[in-house]
C-alpha cells in the first residue's frame, strides 16, 4: 500500500501532503520514513503526537510506519484518527481507504475513497483506486465511469487508460479494450501490464498471433515477468504450438515450482505434444499441491482414459471370460483359492487381458498373498490405465507400505477415472490425515 508524506515520495507508502512547515522531528520522522527505518520514525512522529495529537503529518507518518512495522490494525486506527481530527482533508480520506482496502474492508474503503473524490473532484489518485476497487467487486460500469472522468481530467494517464481497457474486456467489449490498451502503450511503451492485458484481449478476441507478439513484445521489457511466460504459454499451446508452451512454462516453474496452475498448463501442452505419461505426472503433481481443484482430477481422468486404447490388448476368448466370471462368483461365495485357480488360468489363457490381472490381483490381496497382488494390479493398470478399481486396490498396498504419497497418487487416478467413487474419495481422506 502506499502512503506519502508532503513532497516526499516514500517507496511503498503514500502519506497525507501538508503545507510545508513541519517541526523539526516531523521532518526527522519523513526522512528516516525514507531510510526504511520505520520503527525510529515511529518513534519521532508519537513524539509530536503526545503534545500535538491533531497534527495531520504525525498521524499520517504514524500510520505509514506502524503499516510498514506489520502493525496494520493500529495503522488503520490512526489513518482515522487523521480523518476524525482533519475531515476535510481528502489525502486523509485517501489515506485511509487504502489502508482499510488493504485490510479487506472494501466497502468501508470504497466510502472513503468517494469521500475524498466530493472533497477534491481532480483527485485522479482516488479516482483510480475506487475504479480498481469497483472494478473488482464486479461493477465494471461504474469503474469505467471513474476513468472516464479521469482522462476527462489528464487524457495522458496510461494507467487510466489501462484500468479502462481490463473493464471493456470484462464487459467482453474487446475492440474498445484493444483501443485502450493500445493508447496505454503508445503513451508509456515500457508499460508492461497494458502489454499482457492486451495480448490477453486480443486471444480472447480470436486473434492469437498478435495475442503472442503482444506478450513478447512485454517480455523485452520484462524478461523475468512470470505472468507474461505464463500468458504467452497459453497463448501457444492455444494456438497448437505445445512445444513452444512447454517452454514457456518450463520457464515459470523453475522459479515457481510450487505452483499447481504451472503444473496442469504444462501437463496439458505435453498431453497435446502425445506424451501421456509426462502429461499424468504433472496433472498429479497439480493435484497434489492442490487436491481440491476438481478440474484437474477431471482432466487427469481423461487422460489416463486416453491412454487406455493405446495400451489394451485384444478382447478376452470366450473361455477367458468364462474364467474370469467362474473366479468372481468363487470369490464371492467365500472360495478363494478356487478363485485364483481359475483366474490364474484366466492369465495363463489371455495374458495381454487387464480384467483377468486385476481381478486375480484381487483375489489374491483378499487372500493375504499381497506381493503376488501387486504384481497383477500392475499388470492390470499397465494394460488398461483408466482403471479406477484397479488404482484404488493399488493404494491400500501402497498404504500398507506406509507409501502414502504413492497411495494418495493412485487414489487420485481413480476418483479422476470414476468422479462419483465414494470409496476412493474416503481412502483418499485416510491417507491425507496421516500425511
Amino acid at each position: 500500500m502506499l502512503f506519502r508524506v508532503a513532497t516526499l515520495p516514500i517507496a511503498g507508502l503514500l502519506l497525507a501532503a501538508q503545507p510545508a512547515d513541519p517541526a523539526r522531528q516531523i521532518a526527522a520522522g519523513q526522512e528516516l520514513l525514507q531510510k526504511r527505518e520505520w520503527r525510529t520514525a515511529s518513534e519521532r512522529f508519537n513524539e509530536v503526537l503526545k503534545s500535538s495529537p491533531r497534527n495531520l503529518d504525525a498521524l499520517t507518518g504514524m500510520g505509514s510506519a506502524l503499516w510498514a512495522l506489520g502493525n496494520r490494525p493500529q495503522a488503520v486506527e490512526i489513518f482515522r484518527r487523521a480523518v476524525q481530527a482533519h475531515p476535510s482533508s481528502s489525502r486523509a480520506h485517501f489515506n485511509l481507504a487504502l489502508a482499510l482496502r488493504d485490510t479487506d474492508q472494501v466497502q468501508a474503503a470504497i466510502n472513503e475513497a468517494k469521500a475524498a473524490i466530493a472533497l477534491k473532484p481532480a483527485f485522479d489518485e482516488a479516482r483510480l483506486a475506487l475504479g480498481i476497487m469497483l472494478q473488482q467487486r464486479g461493477d465494471t460500469t461504474a469503474a469505467v465511469v471513474q476513468y472516464r472522468q479521469i482522462l476527462k481530467n489528464n487524457p495522458r494517464s496510461a494507467e487510466a487508460h489501462n484500468w479502462l481497457g481490463v473493464a471493456y474486456m470484462q464487459q467482453n467489449r474487446l475492440a474498445d479494450a484493444a483501443t485502450s490498451l493500445r493508447t496505454a502503450i503508445q503513451l508509456k511503451p515500457d508499460f508492461v501490464r497494458a502489454y499482457s492485458n492486451l495480448g490477453s484481449t486480443l486471444a480472447q478476441a480470436g486473434d492469437l498471433q498478435a495475442g503472442i507478439e503482444a506478450f513478447q513484445r512485454g517480455l523485452q521489457f520484462a524478461p523475468d515477468d512470470l505472468s507474461l511466460h505464463l500468458n504467452l504459454g497459453t497463448a501457444l499451446r492455444t494456438k497448437g504450438d505445445a512445444g513452444g508452451a512447454i517452454e514457456q512454462f518450463e520457464f515459470v516453474l523453475k522459479r515457481d515450482p510450487g505452483n499447481p496452475e504451472i503444473h496442469h498448463q504444462l501437463g496439458l501442452a505435453w498431453r497435446e505434444k502425445g506424451d501421456l505419461d509426462v502429461a499424468v505426472r504433472e496433472f498429479e503433481t497439480s493435484l497434489r499441491l492442490d487436491p481440491e481443484y476438481r478440474d484437474g482430477y477431471y482432466v487427469l481422468g481423461q487422460t489416463l482414459r486416453q491412454m487406455a486404447p493405446a495400451r489394451r490388448s485384444t478382447g478376452a476368448s470366450g473361455e477367458t471370460q468364462r474364467l474370469i466370471g467362474d473366479g468372481i462368483t468363487a470369490g464371492k461365495a467365500g472360495d478363494m483359492r478356487g478363485a485364483i485357480a481359475h483366474l490364474t488360468k484366466a492369465v495363463q489363457l489371455s495374458p495381454g487381458v487387464a480384467e483377468a490381472h486385476f481381478h486375480l490381483g484381487a483375489a489374491l490381496w483378499y487372500s493375504g498373498e499381497k506381493a503376488r497382488a501387486v504384481d497383477e494390479l500392475d499388470a492390470a493398470m499397465r494394460l488398461n490405465p483408466a482403471s479406477a478399481e484397479a488404482y484404488a486396490l493399488r493404494a491400500l498396498a501402497y498404504r500398507d507400505a506406509n507409501d502414502l504419497e504413492s497411495a494418495s497418487r493412485m487414489l487420485q487416478r481413480a476418483i479422476a477415472i470414476q468422479p462419483q467413487f465414494q470409496a476412493g474419495y474416503f481412502d483418499l481422506g485416510v491417507v491425507f490425515l496421516r500425511l
